[in-house]
């Protein structure tokens, strides 16, 4: 089956324009982010800071890429996506997305183990172990994406309206087998969503009761205010809200099209639960500062850095200015 790239129209609308403005703003806000990253040196936990930013990464690489197939898809009113070229990025494009889940996994199931089974996460829980973990689910999401690149599943769509190439979400548009890889794939998703939502009510119960134990007993209650966890903790259930409600939807509205064997993705929830997706990488960078106290620190001093630069700047050309008019002076008296 060949691709849908056909785009007849290449009129910028800036009424139709939310991708872009989507697109735009989570490539500021990641970028911000990932100055922040690179800036905090001290972090409490090694392992929170690399999934944290490999999440950053992750969510910057794909806008990037979404960003350059809207870009060139409307310059050339479609053409650059043609075949091959939609293949490609709909592959880079959809892996990226999809990986964010698993990332998410990794991050929630490492608070769930610090909080809840501490002993079991000293003992087992390292750097390796987590980067063997996202490295598995990359994998894993690398062969269900693969399907279409060898012609086992529909090629990878073209989606006229936002003007970029993903995974062909509609079962009734490919074979069986398509449709069978559709199911697994919204079905793994939903089993995820429910995995992480076991983990953060978990980890809720394990802070109420610690919180507890330490209005009870005075000498534990500054351990208890003071923990060096609370941020991080923080930004995994705000993250992992993020994700449970930007990717259920998506998930369970392609299960419905699978058990109906839907043939068209012209529906507005159809929209809907794909634009949520895009919502994803754009929340993210927000909640780290909002939830966590040493990226708003790290984020305020970022600005007054900038910001005494700026004076700094406008001080030398000032007294350069005048430097320059006594100079001029002194000359003409002369």
């Amino acid at each position: 089956m060949e691709n849908n790239t056909t785009d007849i129209n290449c009129i910028l609308d800036l009424s139709e324009a939310e991708l872009p403005i989507l697109l735009v703003l989570t490539l500021i806000f990641n970028s911000v982010s990932l100055l922040i990253l690179n800036r905090m040196k001290v972090l409490t936990e090694t392992i929170d800071h690399l999934l944290v930013t490999t999440l950053t990464y992750n969510d910057m690489i794909s806008t990037l890429l979404y960003t350059f197939m809207w870009i060139g898809s409307w310059i050339s009113c479609g053409q650059m996506l043609q075949n091959i070229t939609c293949d490609i990025f709909g592959w880079l494009g959809t892996i990226t997305v999809i990986w964010s889940a698993g990332i998410v996994v990794v991050m929630s199931g490492c608070r769930y183990l610090a909080l809840v089974r501490p002993l079991y996460y000293r003992l087992h829980v390292n750097a390796k172990s987590v980067k063997i973990g996202l490295v598995g689910f990359l994998a894993l999401f690398l062969v269900m994406v693969t399907f279409p690149l060898v012609g086992l599943a529909s090629p990878y769509y073209y989606y006229s309206s936002n003007m970029v190439c993903a995974y062909n979400f509609t079962p009734g548009d490919g074979g069986l087998f398509h449709r069978c890889i559709l199911g697994i794939i919204s079905v793994f998703g939903l089993l995820t969503v429910i995995v992480i939502l076991f983990f953060n009510i978990s980890i809720v119960g394990q802070i109420r009761k610690t919180a507890s134990v330490g209005h009870s007993d005075p000498t534990k209650m500054s351990s208890v205010l003071n923990n060096k966890r609370t941020a991080i903790t923080s930004v995994t259930l705000v993250v992992s809200l993020v994700y449970v409600l930007t990717y259920g939807p998506f998930l369970s509205r392609v299960l419905y099209d699978v058990i109906y064997n839907i043939k068209s993705q012209d529906r507005l929830d159809h929209s809907i639960t794909m634009a949520l997706l895009f919502l994803s990488p754009l929340l993210n960078p927000i909640m780290y500062v909002l939830f966590n106290k040493k990226h708003r620190a790290c984020l305020m001093g970022l600005i007054k850095s900038m910001c005494a630069k700026i004076t700094c700047r406008k001080s030398i050309q000032e007294n350069s200015i005048t430097e320059n008019d006594g100079k001029e002076e002194s000359r003409g008296q002369v």
